[in-house]
């Protein structure tokens, strides 16, 4: 598994957020994108969507139907329930992670708190790998996750742990994927992005 090495970015989307995660004003930027996989769909704004709960993106596979989401606050929303999904939430008092599989179980949940963590510079960074076989996830440059992508009918799953430093002032996603040979699809031009 150390062996897949990526080579192709997809996209690469920055946030930029103030150290006060419960204020409202979350900024966001998407760099210019090129091309992409149809099967690898991405949405992001900075909509508050319920209560104080703060939509900042998804990622969802077509392939698999495991969607990443990335949120802020606190209080219940209908997005964080839905199945096959990895949740990462920001909160006050720390981050949470949760992730259900299609058949509604938990694969895995976590709660950190942040002033329990090194503070790395007040800025945090979130990067999820799409591989052909996986998914990585890295927090301030170190893998923290795998997700199996394939194995099992895409269910998820969690084989590694959480380590800090992490802070919610500066957020970043990278998808990338791996070619080993070029693609049967042709690639396309993402649209529809909403910031």
């Amino acid at each position: 598994m150390s062996n897949f090495v990526p080579i192709f970015f997809i996209v690469s989307l920055f946030f930029y957020a103030n150290a006060d995660i419960q204020k409202n004003n979350l900024k966001c930027g998407v760099n210019k994108v090129e091309k992409m996989y149809p099967n690898i769909y991405f949405r992001f704004n900075s909509e508050v969507e319920t209560g104080s709960i703060e939509f900042i993106g998804m990622v969802y596979d077509k392939t698999t139907g495991i969607t990443f989401r990335l949120t802020r606050g606190t209080g219940d929303i209908e997005e964080l329930e839905k199945l096959n999904s990895v949740s990462i939430r920001f909160v006050e008092n720390g981050i949470n992670f949760d992730s259900k599989n299609k058949d509604g179980n938990t694969a895995w949940s976590e709660h950190k708190d942040q002033n329990i963590l090194t503070q790395h510079n007040y800025k945090t960074s979130i990067k999820i790998l799409i591989h052909k076989d996986r998914y990585d996830i890295f927090v301030n440059g170190e893998r923290q996750w795998v997700y199996g992508r394939n194995s099992d009918e895409g269910k998820i799953i969690q084989s590694a742990s959480l380590s800090g430093p992490f802070h919610p002032s500066k957020v970043i996603l990278v998808c990338e994927e791996n070619q080993t040979s070029e693609p049967e699809v042709e690639t396309t031009t993402i649209g529809n992005i909403e910031c």
